[in-house]
């Protein structure tokens, strides 16, 4: 028996479900955040299913057994205080509430950046021999979470990838508004033009229970700078597409030391196009001397993150 920390990242509102399918009670354990303790140490990145001990799989199992099993395995993990889990970077010092309110999907792991602290990039820089495996999660697997009765709402955001790259995200778009359901999608992409925006916001009803979030890190002069390979004019007018057709349209703004100034200038130029302006501090730093990590310390978590 695994014997660590009872970790209050367990109490989860979220069931994140891998582009392969792999259902899991936290995106973290997918990039080995909440690692496992044994006799032997730390266990790798991706080698939660060995301290798992579970097939939480939609190519496996349907959604409603994948539920009541992992209901029953958390609940054995809170009555006896005992878990393979430690606490997860992001979320051991948040107030989670015992739901599952959402799904978390993780419809693709392609993305055309090169975001320096992206697991996708330092997993290249610790074994750069190992080829990271681009895939879309099914149709018929999103399909079925889709149906499931029990839950409204869907968070598509990558944790690998950007969820504009699955080959069928108008047709999931379109599912899910059929079936007066919710998403909430982040993206960072530039690599979508005007007309494919277009049609995306066609894709669903104009109300604002539906959020798209574009992450940018600056302006024009700044925000290719943690983002590489971002073109801020490109996703800026995508944004403003959006507000002008009605649609919720969010800014997420990490503040970095290169970017810190700029916050005042983004938040009124969000203000001016009808798009709100969200400030997302991050944790993942290296150390104190990170030279990326901002000036001011109210725009950072001080936690150390990945």
């Amino acid at each position: 028996m695994y014997r660590v920390e009872y970790p209050r990242c367990l109490n989860l509102r979220e069931m994140y479900v891998a582009a392969d399918g792999q259902c899991m009670p936290c995106c973290d354990l997918s990039l080995g955040q909440g690692k496992a303790t044994t006799t032997q140490g730390d266990l790798n990145f991706g080698s939660w299913e060995l301290f798992f001990k579970k097939e939480w799989h939609l190519g496996y199992n349907d959604i409603d057994s994948i539920k009541a099993d992992m209901r029953s395995w958390i609940g054995d993990i809170q009555q006896y205080k005992l878990s393979p889990i430690k606490k997860c970077f992001k979320t051991c010092n948040v107030k989670w509430e015992h739901k599952r309110s959402y799904y978390h999907l993780e419809l693709s792991t392609r993305c055309t950046l090169r975001c320096p602290k992206c697991p996708r990039t330092r997993w290249s820089e610790v074994s750069p021999n190992n080829i990271f495996k681009k895939m879309d999660m099914k149709y018929e697997q999103v399909e079925a979470l889709v149906k499931d009765k029990s839950n409204k709402y869907f968070l598509l955001q990558g944790t690998l990838g950007d969820p504009v790259f699955h080959p069928r995200i108008f047709d999931i778009i379109k599912m899910i508004s059929q079936h007066k359901k919710f998403f909430i999608m982040s993206t960072a992409s530039p690599s979508r033009t005007v007309e494919w925006w277009k049609e995306f916001y066609s894709c669903y009803d104009d109300n604002h229970l539906n959020i798209v979030k574009f992450g940018v890190d600056g302006l024009a002069d700044t925000a290719h700078m943690y983002r590489k390979g971002t073109e801020f004019d490109k996703v800026w007018k995508a944004m403003k597409l959006g507000a002008k057709l009605g649609k919720k349209i969010e800014w997420q703004f990490i503040p970095f030391r290169f970017n810190e100034h700029q916050i005042k200038e983004a938040e009124k130029m969000a203000e001016d196009n009808n798009i709100q302006f969200k400030l997302f501090k991050s944790n993942r730093w290296d150390n104190d001397e990170d030279p990326l990590r901002p000036i001011n310390e109210k725009l950072y978590v001080q936690q150390r993150g990945y």
